[in-house]
């Protein structure tokens, strides 16, 4: 039949560190640590370093009502040149300027 296994939240905490075991032989003394530290790293003098500010992309939103066989047509166009929406209002706006 099936077994009702209850979810065990300690084990979520992490293993437990043991603790540093101390080897003394005749050359040296020697540490061993068996599981890496899980503290965070100190930054390093690079990371305080002032970096460049991103560009900053202004981006707006436009809502156009119409005839909805001139939106499709409008979205046909763009389709068919394989262009996104902005970019072709844009090279219209450009042709209407000259």
């Amino acid at each position: 039949m099936n077994e009702r296994n209850d979810l065990d939240f300690g084990a979520l905490k992490g293993p437990v560190k043991p603790e540093l075991k101390t080897v003394e032989s005749e050359e040296d003394r020697t540490v061993f640590e068996p599981w890496p530290s899980r503290s965070p790293t100190p930054p390093t003098m690079g990371s305080l370093q002032p970096k460049e500010k991103p560009l900053v992309s202004l981006e707006a939103q436009v809502s156009i009502r119409g005839p909805g066989y001139i939106i499709e047509r409008f979205k046909k166009l763009c389709k068919d040149d394989r262009r996104s929406y902005y970019n072709m209002l844009e090279m219209m706006m450009n042709r209407w300027d000259d």
